[in-house]
């Protein structure tokens, strides 16, 4: 007899945009495959209008910010309406992230999956000066517990279960990298590099993953490389950069849309490498999704990326994130066909034997299981 489970979230099922909503249905259905699972109907609460005119308000006259997603009030609102959809024959709870649950007190054994914890999150997207120290205080205590008491917190890499046990001086005991994988599907086989050399950059924010380095980096790759091209998945970088000599932008892709796949696949097997020079991440789907295509990737070395690229094995990774360093590290491998496509096997093979959602379904279920029947 399967164990019966509940998943909580705060996003609809029927959305799949990538990142973090693609964490979420992805990892509902590899946990459907093994546990009667019921998807909960999303709880998400408004957010006060008073409260965010006041956090505003605050930011404008240069004092310390608000946390209104995670007000008391708003958390007390979540927590109410979990305790109204809990159903007293489920097995055990299934959380998506952790931060918005901190209020949610439960006799059942539960899990999570989070690709950060809040502290992490606040550290490397937002700073942490600019925001009341008791708010963090407040948030950091509540979310600590509920981690403790937690049956498992499954992490997308070893690099923010590290960062969340210091953090928030926990033991560890059950916290669990489980990876994560890519919102493609991985390819049969290994695609050869293509014959015009090409970089990809993919991002929904070009500032913060790097866009301008990706793009000066292209500029003096091209010097040496006349034929390089640069394509552009995501957010708009500007008229001067979208209209240079070699740059192809593509805007943004769909791909729920049969469309949107076509287009998608047809890009991804045109390109030679990703670079994703991010300055804010945690661990990139599109590292995963671009090795599903033998796309090896360049990365600083930073976050969970580390886990994520075998440096001169299945990609290459940088220190400094300076252009310079990206352009020295590629050169060589874009002026060399069979190392090139060496390289591409390797990452081929090491995605789809690493990082697939399959993968990390399977060990999700093989801890719940054994922590269950203890």
């Amino acid at each position: 007899m399967r164990l019966k489970a509940q998943y909580i979230s705060n996003l609809p099922i029927s959305i799949k945009s990538g990142g973090w909503s693609g964490m979420n249905l992805n990892i509902y259905n590899k946990l459907r495959k093994y546990f009667e699972i019921d998807y909960l109907p999303p709880i998400n609460p408004k957010i006060s209008k008073i409260e965010k005119i006041i956090s505003k308000t605050n930011q404008y006259f240069g004092l310390k910010g608000h946390f209104e997603f995670f007000s008391e009030k708003r958390l007390q609102l979540i927590a109410k309406k979990f305790y109204q959809q809990v159903d007293a024959t489920s097995n055990f709870l299934f959380f998506h992230g952790t931060t918005p649950w901190i209020k949610c007190k439960t006799d059942k054994p539960y899990f999570a999956y989070v690709d950060a914890t809040f502290s992490t999150y606040l550290d490397i997207y937002l700073e942490p000066c600019d925001f009341k120290q008791t708010e963090i205080q407040r948030i950091v205590a509540q979310e600590k517990q509920f981690l403790h008491n937690a049956a498992g917190i499954f992490f997308s890499s070893e690099w923010a279960k590290q960062k969340t046990i210091i953090r928030y001086q926990l033991k560890g005991n059950n916290l669990y990298n489980v990876g994560l994988g890519g919102n493609a599907l991985p390819q049969k086989e290994m695609i050869p590099a293509p014959p015009t050399p090409s970089v990809l950059f993919v991002s929904m924010d070009f500032k913060r993953k790097g866009g301008v380095i990706a793009y000066k980096c292209f500029v003096e790759l091209k010097k040496q490389i006349p034929q390089l091209t640069l394509q552009i998945i995501g957010d708009a970088p500007g008229k001067s950069i979208t209209e240079s000599d070699g740059v192809i932008y593509h805007g943004f892709i769909d791909k729920k849309t049969e469309e949107g796949l076509q287009r998608f696949d047809e890009i991804f097997r045109s390109a030679s490498f990703l670079i994703h020079p991010t300055e804010k991440d945690m661990t990139p789907l599109i590292i995963v999704e671009a090795g599903y295509y033998s796309i090896p990737a360049i990365a600083p070395k930073n976050f969970g990326i580390p886990e994520m690229i075998q440096h001169s094995q299945t990609g290459l990774i940088v220190h400094d994130n300076a252009v310079v360093e990206y352009v020295n590290s590629l050169k060589d491998v874009l002026s060399n066909p069979e190392k090139l496509n060496n390289l591409r096997q390797r990452c081929f093979e090491f995605m789809g034997g690493n990082f697939t959602w399959d993968i990390v379904g399977k060990q999700i279920k093989q801890e719940i299981t054994r922590i269950i029947n203890i």
